[in-house]
């Protein structure tokens, strides 16, 4: 079909070129421009780096940075809302600062998504990543817009927190930050090694020495002893944080509708044959989640990351899963925020969301970052806030 014919292909080619580590020969050869590239995004890069200290504008409350070295897929948006409710849970005032990558509007006019309680833009004004946080969070502040730093200054003066997260705020150096986070996918951290265009690499792995802790996710993706080869080699170069990095995976939980209502357990996929309906950064991920669910993938639809569904496009995905006569269409979480407005024929299939948690392998790792993040809040006396 030609509507998500082309995604699905572009999504392909993408893995093909960035995600996998061992290339022939020619292709090496073929891509040598890209490669060159490379180099100069990578000096670029450097360049930014040293210009930016000294120069980081400063906010008051406690700044934790949750980011990347890989464009997208590494699970940076679930850490953080696990991150925003164990901090509600010790009763700080939290506020959330997100791009909003595709939402509607412009990207320089900052936009408050939500304030404790209260949800106040939809998934299509906020983009699909700062509404979920605000949905799974609702106890925290969350606000997006394209200069974190000033985008900062506003949670402070409309809401006093305590601590502010920063989602995907690694490369964001205008903001300072107390603690940096850096998440990277245990079962292709790096991809294929090189920065962009050539890789997925937004940053060289030496950046990593400016990291307070790393935390892996998806390890039960990886292979035999992938994850502890990662932990050694990301201590080294994390070396003047000491810090054990931390490792998790995704427990599917449950099914939920597109309002976010619950309408049974995960496992009850088991055995169903299903269409895959993706516009996630790594949809390998998802489709590694419903294969231990044992669910049968009859067919994927893909799409890129944020994708705008339309009508059309997704009244063809019902017609080609009624055609296969699969038993349900299933998307993610992510997804599922942006299919709400999906006005579908009475007689189309269902459309299950799986909503899955992140699992912390080791749950003490968790609790020792968090009372240090509580402790250094509290620090001064007389109950006053950094």
């Amino acid at each position: 079909m030609k509507a998500s014919g082309a995604p699905d292909r572009m999504t392909a080619r993408i893995e093909r070129l960035w995600w996998r580590a061992r290339e022939p020969w020619w292709r090496v050869l073929l891509l040598l421009p890209l490669t060159v590239l490379a180099q100069l995004f990578g000096l670029v890069v450097w360049l930014r780096r040293i210009w930016y200290r000294g120069r980081q504008h400063c906010v008051a409350p406690y700044v934790l940075s949750v980011g990347n070295l890989a464009v997208g897929g590494a699970g940076k948006t679930p850490i953080t809302i696990l991150l925003a409710r164990r901090l509600l849970a010790r009763g700080l005032k939290v506020a959330i600062l997100s791009r909003g990558y595709g939402r509607s509007g412009p990207e320089d006019l900052d936009l408050i998504v939500a304030e404790p309680g209260r949800l106040l833009a939809a998934a299509d004004e906020a983009g699909d990543e700062p509404y979920l946080i605000a949905r799974s969070a609702p106890g925290a502040a969350v606000l997006v817009g394209s200069d974190r730093a000033r985008l900062a200054d506003l949670a402070v003066e409309r809401f006093q927190p305590d601590a502010i997260l920063l989602d995907d705020g690694f490369q964001h150096l205008r903001l300072a930050r107390d603690f940096d986070l850096v998440v990277l996918d245990a079962s292709n951290p790096f991809g294929n090694g090189h920065l962009m265009p050539r890789g997925p690499l937004r940053e060289p792995l030496s950046v990593l020495r400016d990291a307070s802790c790393c935390w892996l996710t998806k390890i039960d993706q990886a292979g035999p002893g992938e994850v502890e080869r990662l932990k050694h080699q990301l201590s080294k170069r994390t070396r003047r944080s000491r810090r054990e990095p931390l490792a998790s995976r995704y427990r599917p939980t449950e099914l939920i509708d597109l309002s976010g209502a619950p309408v049974g357990e995960a496992r009850a996929l088991k055995g169903k044959r299903v269409l895959l309906l993706s516009g996630v950064a790594r949809p390998a991920s998802f489709r590694a989640t419903l294969l231990s669910l044992g669910v049968v993938i009859a067919e994927e639809k893909l799409f890129p990351d944020h994708h705008a569904f339309t009508e059309e496009e997704l009244a063809e995905v019902d017609r080609r899963a009624r055609e296969l006569g699969v038993e349900a269409i299933v998307a993610t979480e992510k997804d599922g925020v942006r299919l709400r407005d999906w006005k579908r024929s009475p007689e189309a299939l269902a459309l299950l969301i799986v909503r899955v948690e992140v699992e912390v392998l080791q749950p003490v790792l968790l609790e020792r970052l968090i009372d240090e993040i509580v402790e250094e809040i509290g620090r001064e006396e007389g109950g006053a806030w950094r």
